[in-house]
């Protein structure tokens, strides 16, 4: 079903570390409580004094059956009280703390239910993830405010090109003597030496395939994607967003989607390559 997911981490890069303020995490659990009647925990230490506190709130409806995604054995059920609000409130200043796994265990992912039992929020804690699923009349908008709530549609994606997310800019300098950059400058001055045809499949079979020279003739190496510098990762996230196929991590399918193929895939390769180049260039000189 569609919905909001915030990423602990940059869902393009899969990098950065963007815990929740105190604030934000007030605002979420104020909003979760305010559309909830259920909240469920998973991975209680039983020898934590935070057991015994939730005893107190633990409810066993048996006419509800509640959304729950993964093993509901392993989970408890409570009423979502205002004391329950005001002991998560205490327990941590970031929703990202309760992690049973810790030096100090809380309970973990925690989930919200309406009272119909259909779920409002979810979390896996140690993926650095959370979800909101509101109806219509539940308004999350000072929630989504934080730039790492991305939309998630019917299929699983998200609904935002990566142009537009947190793309990082590599230096500009440093991109312009790196080896592989170097190589990829030679190709497209003539990529007939050096593609067996003239394809954005093929620049991407290169590409795939890249070794830094020191390291060609090596053997037991792992594969050779590993060897791409972080810059051309960049790089592949924003030819990605401008292409709009998010749900593709390769860039022939991207273009075929954008009807883009053959030759003129390979000229278009380029011609984002050079757009890139421009963004760090700018971004340099400011």
């Amino acid at each position: 079903m569609p919905h909001f997911t915030y990423y602990l981490r940059d869902f393009f890069t899969n990098s950065g570390y963007f815990p929740l303020s105190r604030t934000q995490y007030v605002q979420l659990l104020n909003c979760c409580f305010r559309y909830s009647s259920f909240v469920s925990f998973r991975h209680l230490n039983s020898e934590h004094p935070v057991a015994s506190c939730l005893a107190k709130w633990e409810v066993k409806p048996d006419n509800i059956e509640f959304d729950i995604s993964d093993d509901p054995s392993k989970r408890s059920i409570y009423a979502a009280c205002e004391e329950l609000h005001q002991a998560m409130l205490m327990w941590c200043d970031d929703l990202f703390s309760l992690d049973a796994y810790g030096e100090s265990p809380l309970p973990e992912d925690p989930m919200f239910f309406r009272e119909d039992g259909s779920v409002f929020f979810s979390s896996i804690i140690h993926e650095g993830e959370c979800s909101l699923y509101p109806r219509a009349d539940e308004s999350i908008e000072d929630i989504l405010s934080s730039r790492h709530w991305l939309y998630i549609d019917e299929n699983g994606s998200p609904a935002v090109p990566a142009k537009d997310h947190q793309i990082p800019l590599p230096d500009y300098n440093e991109v312009l003597n790196d080896q592989m950059f170097k190589e990829l400058s030679l190709i497209q001055r003539s990529p007939e030496r050096y593609l067996p045809a003239l394809t954005v499949n093929a620049i991407c079979d290169y590409i795939q395939n890249y070794r830094p020279p020191f390291l060609r003739n090596a053997k037991g190496l792992p594969p050779a994607f590993s060897c791409l510098p972080s810059w051309y990762i960049a790089f592949r996230m924003y030819a990605l967003g401008e292409c709009d196929a998010l749900t593709s991590t390769e860039l022939p399918i991207a273009f075929r989607n954008k009807k883009i193929e053959g030759e003129n895939g390979l000229f278009y390769f380029f011609e984002l390559l050079a757009q890139y180049v421009d963004l760090m260039r700018k971004s340099a000189n400011r």
